[in-house]
């Protein structure tokens, strides 16, 4: 009886070694097949660390998000405000000063939605996303005492039209159209426990529609009759995209993210100006498609929160920031033409900035 008990006070802790040994190796076994990988060369080496939630469902993921953005763009300007009339203009009254007078443009709300598939073993997020945001101006100037309102818009071979240099009320209408379809693929190619970084590049689509209807009446050479003119510039193209999306991470879900990405884009602009002067009962229309390309910044900086749930089955991330977008070269409405031996019309060529406040919600099933 001695002799069992002797033997089971030694073996048992010998078997019981064993098994935790066993555990141990097999847990390692696990973590180890996490991150070893082979190069190209069949040679031994270590994965990067996988940036993408990793909850235990699918690797479906949804989001949805909202813009709150004022844009501006260059060319929307429509009158001067001057302090004399042009016909006052004498050797003792020489002092003509005059304000540029622009589409002024307020805040407005715009929307994203997207989904996206996750790739855990090559690290890869495959998203699609699409962004829209409308943007309406409304603005009105009239003279004060003694002051005049030069028109800048109305083009110099309709008749009559050099005599036609200033009015008493300018009105304009300018609305944003602004459309974005992108395709990306995200992957990490440096990640910590602290600070991720991820390549971003994909293909990107956008449809910018810029239409100003400006209305010019009153003075001495329109009197009670009105000048309208339509101008329209509505772009649509298709090119690359690529830049960088990083995440510092501060501890329990909270973080800091910022975006940068260019984009070249390739399309058509289908450009039109239509203008109609009642006092002579005169209208003309003006075309000038085209196809060209233009550049695009985007920068976005803001605080993200990342938590799981249900057992670590699903994921949701909420992020507010602060975005800034540039697009160059995007209105390309028909400006004036002084020289009536120019044949074809000339352009604005104008930029478009928009910035504001952008938020996300994000869900990993």
């Amino acid at each position: 009886m001695k002799w069992n008990m002797l033997f089971a006070s030694i073996v048992c802790p010998i078997m019981g070694f064993c098994l935790s040994v066993d555990e141990r190796v097999s847990q390692l076994e696990k973590k180890m097949s996490s991150v070893y990988t082979k190069n190209e060369m069949d040679g031994s080496g270590a994965k990067n660390g996988n940036a993408l939630p990793e909850n235990e469902v699918t690797n479906w993921h949804f989001q949805a998000g909202f813009s709150y953005l004022l844009p501006s763009v260059q060319g929307s300007d429509y009158c001067t405000k001057n302090n004399i009339a042009l016909s006052s203009l004498s050797s003792s009254n020489s002092k003509l000063t005059h304000e540029i007078i622009n589409a002024d443009f307020e805040w407005n709300w715009g929307f994203m939605v997207g989904a996206g598939y996750k790739v855990p073993e090559y690290n890869y997020d495959i998203e699609i996303n699409y962004n829209r945001f409308l943007n309406r101006s409304s603005n009105k100037v009239a003279t004060g005492p003694n002051g005049v309102l030069g028109q800048v818009r109305a083009f110099a071979n309709l008749a009559d039209v050099s005599s036609f240099t200033e009015c008493t009320s300018a009105t304009s209408d300018y609305s944003i159209d602004f459309d974005m379809l992108d395709l990306t693929m995200t992957t990490a190619f440096f990640t910590n426990r602290v600070f991720v970084l991820e390549f971003l590049a994909g293909l990107r689509s956008h449809w910018i529609n810029l239409n100003q209807r400006i209305n010019y009446s009153g003075g001495t050479f329109l009197g009670v009759n009105s000048w309208r003119i339509d101008d329209k510039s509505n772009y649509w193209g298709i090119g690359p995209v690529a830049g960088f999306n990083s995440k510092w991470n501060f501890g329990k879900g909270f973080g800091l993210y910022s975006n940068l990405n260019f984009g070249y884009l390739y399309g058509r602009f289908n450009v039109s100006k239509n203008q109609t002067n009642t006092r002579d009962n005169f209208t003309q229309n003006d075309t000038g498609d085209k196809h060209s390309g233009i550049l695009e910044l985007n920068s976005v900086l803001g605080l993200r929160y990342d938590s799981y749930f249900m057992n670590h089955d699903h994921h949701v991330s909420v992020s507010l920031g602060y975005d800034f977008g540039y697009y160059w070269s995007v209105n390309q409405m028909i400006v004036n033409r002084d020289d009536l031996a120019f044949m074809g019309p000339a352009y604005v060529n104008g930029n478009m900035d928009v910035h504001g406040l952008v938020g996300e919600l994000r869900f990993d099933f």
